[in-house]
């Protein structure tokens, strides 16, 4: 066993500051926390631990990815057979041997890349490591997570040092709020300032040597399937739990994604909140999931963890429970009370959808959220990337409502191409407020509803088109065109 995993009591500070520890050499007095008490009695898995640390050095020292030479299985309760058994006809030839020995996180190795690993074989570097203002200052929020990561299997630790035979990589734990919830989500900061963090070596375009093609529907897409079934048509709609978390990644790249927490060291073994390649591998699986329950004779959307449907109300009731029964053959976890049944009515990507009115709404508490954004830009001289990011996607979200509107987008998103990610603030064009403009005057006499476009356009007899020139004449002469 290795001597990282021979953990002794005066070790053990699980504690953070402000829960009160006093006698950290008594592990009795010590463990008044779920964490602290997870190891101690005994409920943490040490010896499986070992294996993946075993299992990690043979796929490091063979230089190779896991699917590509050592094929050690991941410990994923995903049911790898049931997809081999429906997506034999699927496009995607790769996915359930990714399924199977772990998705590769994408990080290339080079000597920059591996510049940044440490050895961390002293506990006094691993208590040198900080972590952001969002984790440190909510420190039981921190705990609950690592306990819920812990006994699901996602993470294995505490070390009190580094528990490899070469470096490692601990990037800064930060925490944000949920939205409509108490809770925090917890991330990983994989791309550090200054452009040194894990993500600065995975490439956006590429992945295991294919193009990147990531593209997310939309809920026009979905208006298509409304359009298809008819009004009145049910829509319904089944979420993953803890998406990222339940995809494994190889084994070989765990030491890419540490972290610290109380001077101890623990590493993630499935895909990380943080982590640039994440999205696409996860969007990857749930078009999976959508083709098999696609060739069940349904109709499906997938958006990350997000599934919609929509059926005819004979057959709206089986379809949503062949999609809880697909989620559970396919060993993926549900988060049941994010279900919706099968309604004329229903909420995706943040848009109320009704088949029955034929409408597309937004909340007046989202549009008022947004006009306090635009306030603060009316008069705005300079910008940063990240404040531009977030209000086009805001006004993005308004244009899936409000097609016109997005003609008003276009020049903020030429103005976002331009800017470099190393520009800290960047002056607003002119043209860029008078877009802002528009939109602060239009959505204050916006109800938030608009209706669903499902006319079909027919072929124009003729096509006429013209140049950007105020003269100018020209003409055509059997098949030849002429100009001046």
């Amino acid at each position: 066993m290795k001597d990282s995993l021979k953990r002794d009591n005066s070790n053990m500070k699980f504690l953070s500051k402000n829960s009160g520890n006093k006698k950290e050499n008594d592990s009795s007095e010590a463990c008044k926390n779920d964490l602290c008490k997870l190891v101690y009695e005994g409920k943490y898995d040490v010896l499986k631990t070992d294996k993946l640390l075993h299992d990690h050095d043979l796929v490091f020292k063979s230089s190779k990815l896991n699917f590509e030479d050592c094929k050690i299985k991941t410990l994923s309760k995903i049911n790898v057979d049931y997809f081999k058994l429906m997506l034999s006809d699927y496009s995607d030839r790769q996915i359930c041997k990714l399924l199977e020995f772990g998705f590769p996180i994408g990080f290339h190795r080079n000597k920059e890349s591996m510049s940044l690993l440490r050895d961390f074989k002293a506990q006094k570097e691993v208590l040198q490591v900080k972590n952001h203002r969002g984790a440190v200052e909510f420190p039981n929020d921190m705990e609950k997570y690592l306990v819920k990561e812990l006994t699901k299997g996602a993470i294995i630790g505490p070390f009190h040092v580094n528990p490899f035979d070469h470096g490692i990589i601990l990037s800064p734990l930060n925490t944000v709020p949920k939205k409509d919830s108490t809770e925090r989500r917890i991330i990983l900061d994989l791309s550090s300032a200054g452009g040194t963090g894990v993500n600065e070596f995975i490439d956006k375009d590429n992945y295991l040597g294919e193009p990147v093609s990531l593209t997310y529907p939309r809920v026009d897409d979905l208006v298509l399937l409304i359009k298809k079934k008819g009004s009145g048509s049910h829509l319904f709609k089944r979420d993953l739990a803890r998406a990222y978390r339940q995809i494994p990644i190889d084994i070989g790249d765990t030491f890419l994604v540490g972290f610290a927490w109380n001077g101890h060291i623990f590493f993630d073994i499935v895909l990380s909140m943080g982590l640039r390649s994440a999205a696409q591998i996860c969007q990857r699986l749930t078009n999976a999931i959508a083709y098999i329950y696609s060739s069940l004779g349904f109709d499906i959307i997938n958006y990350l963890d997000d599934f919609a449907g929509v059926e005819s109300p004979e057959l709206s009731a089986k379809a949503f429970l062949e999609l809880q029964n697909v989620l559970a053959s396919c060993g993926i976890e549900e988060s049941e009370h994010k279900a919706v049944g099968p309604s004329t009515r229903m909420e995706f990507l943040g848009i109320i959808c009704d088949s029955v009115k034929m409408t597309l709404e937004i909340s007046i508490e989202r549009l008022t959220e947004i006009d306090l954004i635009l306030l603060e830009w009316v008069g705005k001289e300079f910008a940063s990337k990240r404040e531009i990011q977030s209000l086009v996607g805001k006004l993005n979200f308004v244009g899936c409502c409000v097609r016109p509107g997005r003609v008003f987008i276009s020049r903020i998103l030429n103005w976002l191409r331009y800017i470099y990610q190393d520009v800290k603030k960047s002056e607003v064009p002119e043209l860029v407020k008078k877009d802002i403009l528009w939109w602060k005057k239009f959505l204050p006499l916006y109800n938030g509803v608009s209706m669903m476009l499902i006319e079909e356009w027919s072929k124009p007899d003729e096509i006429f088109s013209s140049d950007a020139c105020m003269t100018g004449c020209g003409g055509m002469f059997k098949e030849t065109f002429f100009s001046c």
